[in-house]
This record gives C-alpha cells, sequence and structure tokens, in this order.
C-alpha cells in the first residue's frame, strides 16, 4: 500500500491559514453548541425530577438557579474574552477552559449524579477536531484536575465499590486522553495536507485568474487589431478601388499614345522610302553627270553630238530641279514630321508626370508603375532630343537644296544658253567642262546629304517602333496593374470577412473567460 505523502507545510503556515482559522472557529461554536445543548436537557432533566420530588434532598432550585447563571456569566466572560481572538489558539484554551470550570459547577451542583462524568468524555473527543495534540493533552489534563477537584469537593460522586473503580475509571480517562491526542496528531497531518493542497488550489487559481487576465488583455488587443484592420481594409479598399479607376485612365491614355505612335510610324516609314526614291535619283543624276563629262570631252570633236548632248543635259537639268523641288517639299513635311513628334514626344512626358504623381498616391502599390513611367518620360525625353537633331539637320539640308536648287537653276540656264548659241560651245567649252565637274562635286554632296536624312528616317522609324513596343508594354503593365488592384479589392473582402470572424472568435473567448473568472 502507498505511504501517505507527508505535507511540507510548517505549523506557522498551518497555524496563519484561512482554513484553520475557519475550522478552530466552527469547532469553538460546536463545542459550545455541544455543551449549551447538555445543559439545557440536563437542566430541563434536572428541574423535571425535582418537581416529581424524586429528587435529593440537597437539590434545590437555587442550586440549579445558581449554576445556570454562573455557567452563562463564565461562558460570555470567555466569548467576551476572545471576540478579537476567534480561529487563534488561544481561544481554544480559553473556550476549553471556559467549558471545563462550567462542567466541574454542573457536576458539583447535582450531587447524587455521579454518571454526569461522562460528559467529559465528550470533550475530549470534540478535542481532535481542533488539530493539536497539545490541545487535547491540555484537555485530559482538565478533565483529571477537574475530576480531582470533583471528588474532593463532592467525595459522593466517587464511583462506589473497591478502590480499584476509581483507579480505572483514571485509566480510562487518560486511555482516552491519549487516543484524542493520536487523533489529534493524525487529524493534524490531514489537516496539513488539506491546507497544502488548498494553497496549491488557490495558486492555481491565482494562476488560472492571471491567465484570464492575459486572456481578457489578449482578447482586447484582438478586438483592437481586428477593428484596426477593419479600417485598414476598407482603406485599402478605396485606395484600390481608385487606384484602379486611375490605371484605366491611363490604360486609355496608353492606348491613345500607342495610336499616335503607330502613325508616326507610318509616317516615318513613308518618309524612308521616299527618301529610298530620293537617293536613286541622286544616283541617276550623278550617273549622268558621270556621263555629261565623258560627253563635254568629245564635244570638240563633234558640234552635233554637243548639241544632242546640250538638248539632253537641258531636259535632265529639268528633270534634276523638280526633283529637288520634290526633295525641297519633302524636307519641309519632314519638318512638320518633327514637329508632331516633338507635341508626341511632349504629350508622353506629360502622361508620364501624371502617371508618376498617381503612382505616388498609390504609395507601395504604385512604386512599379513609377519606375515605368520613368523610363516612359526618360524615352520622351530622349526622342525630343532625337528630334530636335534631326531637325538641326533637315534644317541644314534644306538649305543646302536651296544652294543646288540655285547652282542647278544656273546649270539649266547655261544648258539653254549653250543650246540657243552652238557657236559659244566651243569657245567656252572648257568652262562647261569645269562647271561640269562642280555640279558632279555639288552632286556629291547632295548625295552624302541624302544618305544621312535617309539614315536619320530609318533611325526615326526604329525608334519610333521602339516607342511603340514601349508603349504596349507599359499598357500591358498598367492592365496588370489594374488586374492587381482588382485582387487588391477582392483579397480586402476576404480580411474583412476575416476580422468579422476574428470579432466573433474574440467574443467567444471572452464569454469563456468570463465563465473561468465566475
Amino acid at each position: 500500500m502507498n505511504k501517505m505523502q507527508e505535507p511540507d507545510i510548517d505549523d506557522g503556515r498551518l497555524t496563519r491559514s484561512a482554513i484553520f482559522s475557519d475550522i478552530i472557529s466552527k469547532n469553538n461554536k460546536r463545542l459550545i453548541k455541544a455543551f449549551v445543548a447538555i445543559l439545557v436537557i440536563s437542566n430541563f432533566s434536572v428541574t423535571l425530577i425535582k418537581m416529581t420530588g424524586k429528587g435529593s434532598q440537597h437539590l434545590t432550585y437555587t442550586s440549579i438557579a445558581i449554576e445556570i447563571i454562573s455557567i452563562i456569566l463564565i461562558l460570555s466572560v470567555s466569548l467576551f474574552f476572545i471576540r478579537e481572538k476567534v480561529g487563534t489558539i488561544l481561544s481554544c484554551y480559553v473556550i476549553i477552559s471556559s467549558v471545563f470550570i462550567c462542567l466541574t459547577i454542573f457536576q458539583v451542583s447535582f450531587p447524587g449524579a455521579p454518571e454526569l462524568f461522562a460528559v467529559n468524555y465528550i470533550a475530549l473527543a470534540l478535542s481532535v477536531f481542533y488539530f493539536n495534540p497539545w490541545l487535547s493533552g491540555y484537555t485530559l489534563a482538565l478533565v483529571l484536575i477537574s475530576q480531582t477537584v470533583i471528588f474532593i469537593i463532592r467525595p459522593e460522586l466517587m464511583p462506589g465499590g473497591a478502590t480499584s473503580n476509581l483507579m480505572t475509571r483514571y485509566i480510562v480517562i487518560l486511555m482516552t486522553g491519549i487516543g484524542a491526542t493520536s487523533g489529534s496528531g493524525a487529524a493534524r497531518q490531514l489537516l496539513k495536507l488539506t491546507v497544502e493542497k488548498h494553497n496549491e488550489s488557490m495558486d492555481n487559481l491565482h494562476s488560472l485568474r492571471e491567465m484570464v487576465r492575459s486572456v481578457f488583455s489578449s482578447i482586447n488587443v484582438m478586438k483592437n487589431q481586428a477593428s484596426d484592420q477593419e479600417g485598414i481594409t476598407g482603406s485599402m479598399k478605396e485606395v484600390s478601388e481608385n487606384q484602379a479607376a486611375a490605371l484605366e485612365e491611363i490604360t486609355a491614355s496608353l492606348e491613345e499614345l500607342a495610336a499616335n505612335a503607330e502613325g508616326v510610324s507610318a509616317t516615318a516609314r513613308s518618309l524612308y522610302e521616299e527618301m529610298n526614291i530620293t537617293v536613286d535619283e541622286i544616283n541617276d543624276l550623278k550617273m549622268v553627270n558621270d556621263s555629261l563629262q565623258v560627253d563635254s570631252l568629245h564635244v570638240q570633236e563633234t558640234l552635233g553630238a554637243v548639241l544632242t548632248y546640250s538638248a539632253d543635259s537641258s531636259s535632265q537639268m529639268e528633270k534634276t530641279r523638280e526633283r529637288f523641288n520634290t526633295v525641297q517639299s519633302r524636307s519641309s513635311e519632314m519638318a512638320n514630321f518633327i514637329s508632331v513628334i516633338n507635341d508626341i514626344a511632349d504629350h508622353v512626358n506629360l502622361l508620364s508626370l501624371n502617371a508618376s504623381i498617381e503612382a505616388a498616391r498609390a504609395g507601395d502599390s504604385g512604386r512599379g508603375f513609377a519606375v515605368v513611367a520613368e523610363q516612359i518620360s526618360k524615352l520622351a525625353d530622349q526622342t525630343a532630343y532625337n528630334s530636335k537633331e534631326i531637325e538641326r539637320i533637315i534644317n541644314e539640308n534644306t538649305g543646302l537644296i536651296y544652294e543646288s536648287n540655285t547652282l542647278i537653276g544656273e546649270s539649266a540656264a547655261l544648258t539653254g544658253r549653250l543650246h540657243e548659241s552652238i557657236s559659244g560651245v566651243k569657245r567656252q567649252i572648257d568652262t562647261a567642262v569645269d562647271k561640269i565637274n562642280d555640279i558632279d562635286m555639288t552632286i556629291k554632296t547632295i548625295r552624302n546629304l541624302n544618305e544621312r536624312v535617309h539614315n536619320f528616317s530609318r533611325d526615326i522609324e526604329n525608334s519610333t517602333a521602339e516607342q511603340k513596343h514601349a508603349t504596349e508594354i507599359a499598357s500591358q503593365t498598367a492592365s496588370d496593374i489594374a488586374d492587381t488592384a482588382g485582387q487588391i479589392v477582392t483579397i480586402s473582402y476576404s480580411i474583412s470577412e476575416s476580422s468579422t470572424k476574428l470579432n466573433e472568435f474574440a467574443d467567444d473567448l471572452k464569454s469563456l473567460a468570463d465563465g473561468i473568472t465566475v
């Protein structure tokens, strides 16, 4: 069989515990109630015996009254004395002492009733429930002393018969007292274990209450966080909806920009094709001029050939002049195209600025779009810069074209005069050869300029294609961001529902915690 756990609580902690004080107070009341019950029953019985005339001649109503008054006074004084010591060991000694004094008075007041000594066993039995072996020993001593005093005052109360009967009574009282003392010790150990378990229970209750307070605090924090989360979710939803609307506007602007870029690309492509034609014409002109140089060497050999070549030269000069007029008009158109490109670049730059502002308003969600807007702004700046360079080159080209047109006009006049006065051709043939050489140099210059314009036209087309591609990427990015904003709105609704469920869960926890606190 397992041995009972030895309690580790000391006597000081035991006597200071609330359970011990409560038990002592209840035992005092229990002892007084038992004695009062015995007193009432005994006095009632004695009074009836006296009234029937069967009592001892020494029994009088006066002795009964004196006995009752004495006992009431002693108990009243004892209760008054311990009113500030309720639940203490001192109150136990006072109550037991007063009870035994009253028992002694009670037994002395009723001669001829030696059986009343049995009430002492009740006091010994009740002393066990004080959980104090010393108190049980003190009760035993009071029993022995009270019996001895009673036997001295009232010898007739001594047990009759042999002297051994008196010794037997003392031995029985002593054995009962020893048993009560041992029982008090065992009961004290049980009380210590009870108090220890009670203290553990109180500690656990305190820990549980602290846990409940923590749960309350956590619930309050949880509810506050849920409330804040609902506010943030609402703000996030509103921002996402506004951002989605703004992205739709930006997407529309980017689509318009892409359409404009497509128009610019088509114009640049047309310009590139026109420049290819111009280059071919210049090459043809170069070939004609080369032929004219060869023919000029042979003009002295045959005047008829000169007339023929002169007529051909006049015709070619007129065509060349028309071509230069065409080049001049194309140059003007190129200048207009450059103006359109500048306007588009300014519009793209303005849209990029608006996109940057909207991205800044969107915060972290618009950071990626801000980078795209910045790249678009840089591309617009580069486009504007290249447009200005092209405009400058076109202006230079236009000046050269005007100069070449003048030279071609002069060459046409010379050719006309050559045709009108064939007689002076021979004298001026050397001068004509020099002029033809000048024309050849001019044609080379024009050819170089046309090649540069041709290259610039190709660069414009490539840049426009890149701008179109970048615009398409930006439009796709804006569309992706709009989709993401829609997902954020959906997530916001989910977070709002989660916050509501979290509040309900917090309320359930609070109800559970309230039940634990109660």
